[in-house]
């Protein structure tokens, strides 16, 4: 029997009478009776396709893939719903829209439903590394040929791990995680100088980000902070991040209650002068650490990624990994090329 793992009830500015789903490879569709006004809208993520619910009527129907695995309702970019987990990341689903006439007005409110079908993870497809350089991009454009610039497949044909639904704690109807904005908690000194509505704002999207993170961790998961050098990963999706460490044991995982940063963990530098080790592992994002914002660069509250998530990323590495002999190659054209461009600038008179 469908089971409903979680809901969120949400008010919507809908704009030219349509609507539609930020995150999702769907098209918007049409709002049957109004045109502007604000719709009350109820998002549900369930195990399994519910069938139609009572005294709705249906509206749309269909399926797509969600790239992170949280969605949100929106009739324009500028002013979205709010975010909802749907389930894990590079899912198909099924998806439901129903509507009810609001009495009296030109109106409706609506009733979305989503669950999961297929994990559709392809490392061709959703793990394609940047390219070699960017063309136009001062300091990294170099004259070399689209094929020399796209990312080359290793050849290495990795069996591409396959997942169900249940694997993932998206699966659980019971927040594992505690929220960071807790009651009576003092909140960043600049959230104070806000105005009333401003702090609100800021109070309902911090709401929202823990709310999100805590589904995405099962009981007694350890959670903990590191640094990263972008800005847009998002929940729920898992990377392979670095951090450096002290040395106890070899580049094993320190002694600790709760050992973090172990899957696909690799030891890629070695101080002997601090003992100090550069460390990569792979971690699931859960989501930003405000408390970090004021310093310089991206900080994520992340857990260490579950078997499965970690296997699309090791899947992926294997799939994209560099050739050596091309790689040496291609350094060797870039660096003509390079070598070509300053001096034609020095004979043109831009050198300094």
């Amino acid at each position: 029997m469908p089971h409903l793992l979680r809901h969120l009830d949400d008010l919507l500015d809908i704009e030219y009478g349509k609507l539609g789903l930020l995150g999702a490879a769907l098209d918007p569709w049409r709002c049957p009776s109004g045109y502007h006004y604000e719709a009350p809208v109820r998002l549900e993520a369930w195990d399994a396709d519910p069938g139609p619910p009572t005294s709705w009527l249906p509206a749309r129907q269909g399926t797509f893939v969600a790239d992170t695995g949280v969605i949100q309702p929106a009739s324009t970019l500028e002013s979205p719903g709010r975010p909802f987990l749907i389930g894990p990341p590079l899912f198909e689903y099924g998806f439901a829209a129903y509507y009810r006439p609001v009495p009296d007005d030109e109106a409706e409110s609506w009733l979305l439903r989503f669950w999961p079908i297929r994990d559709v993870f392809d490392p061709a497809v959703h793990a394609r590394p940047l390219p070699y350089f960017y063309r136009g991009v001062h300091g990294q454009s170099v004259d070399l040929s689209e094929a020399d610039l796209a990312p080359r497949p290793s050849g290495v044909a990795p069996p591409v791990p396959v997942s169900v639904a249940a694997d993932w704690v998206t699966s659980r109807d019971t927040p594992g995680g505690r929220p960071r904005l807790r009651p009576g908690a003092l909140l960043p000194e600049a959230v104070y100088d806000l105005s009333p509505a401003a702090r609100e704002d800021w109070l309902r999207r911090e709401a929202d980000a823990d709310r999100i993170a805590m589904a995405l961790c099962r009981p007694g998961d350890h959670v903990y902070t590191v640094a990263a050098d972008t800005h847009s990963l998002p929940p729920g999706v898992a990377r392979r991040l670095w951090r450096w460490e002290t040395d106890y044991l070899d580049g094993a995982p320190p002694p600790a209650v709760d050992p973090t940063f172990t899957a696909g963990r690799q030891v890629h530098v070695t101080d002997p002068f601090t003992r100090r080790i550069l460390v990569s592992a792979v971690v699931t994002v859960l989501r930003t650490d405000p408390d970090r914002a004021r310093y310089d660069g991206a900080f994520y509250l992340v857990r260490d990624a579950e078997p499965h998530e970690a296997a699309r990323v090791l899947c992926a590495e294997a799939y994209w990994a560099e050739d050596p002999a091309h790689r040496a190659a291609l350094n060797a054209l870039a660096r003509d090329k390079i070598a070509q461009a300053w001096a034609a600038r020095e004979v043109s008179g831009g050198g300094s």
